[in-house]
């Protein structure tokens, strides 16, 4: 959009829902950006306003098996698993049977009205709850819309949005108590 062509003056609002299950694969950084730098006032109130994206390391020998093949009709397909889903890709988490390892663990903040967003990594230190083999991460927003008002599509929640499962490359043993780190990574259009 251009000010003095399809908008005849900036504007004071911005409401977006350029976000799916993971915050950022529909472009809300860079829309947001582009937004605030050429098409709103300087006092503009944006919806959202900011968000938190949680996360949490589960067991699921069935959900991962959506992303990884070991054998089909008694015959090892695993070489397949090279084309599997390298990003994460939306589950309701709800419909499969699934073990938390972690409590859920926030992962990244987003200030959408404040300042720049800029790709950020980082490794977050979680403690592991129960026994059990690390399979995937799921994760999962806090939008918070305004001052008051927020929405999530944590689990079990009623979003049309699902959650977002990113699957680990290697299955990872852990022991209750253990610690162990996460290394979690954005782009501004992806989390990884």
């Amino acid at each position: 959009l251009v000010i003095g062509y399809q908008m005849v003056h900036k504007a004071n609002l911005l409401v977006t829902e350029t976000v799916d299950c993971g915050l950022l694969g529909e472009g809300i950084v860079p829309s947001i950006a582009h937004a605030k730098a050429n098409l709103l006032t300087e006092d503009a109130q944006i919806v959202p306003c900011a968000a938190t994206v949680y996360a949490m390391v589960v067991e699921s020998p069935r959900l991962r098996n959506l992303n990884m093949a070991r054998t089909a009709a008694g015959f090892d397909v695993s070489l397949i698993n090279r084309y599997a889903t390298a990003n994460y890709f939306p589950v309701r988490l709800d419909a499969f049977e699934y073990t938390p390892l972690t409590e859920p663990f926030p992962v990244f903040n987003f200030d959408f009205v404040n300042g720049a967003i800029v790709p950020e990594r980082k490794k977050i230190e979680v403690r592991a709850q129960r026994d059990g083999t690390a399979q995937c991460v799921i994760f999962w927003f806090n939008m918070q819309l305004d001052a008051e008002n927020a929405i999530s599509n944590e689990p079990g929640s009623t979003t049309h949005w699902e959650q977002a499962m990113q699957c680990l490359e290697t299955e990872v043993a852990v022991r209750a108590d253990e610690t162990f780190a996460i290394d979690a990574e954005h782009d501004c259009h992806l989390i990884r």
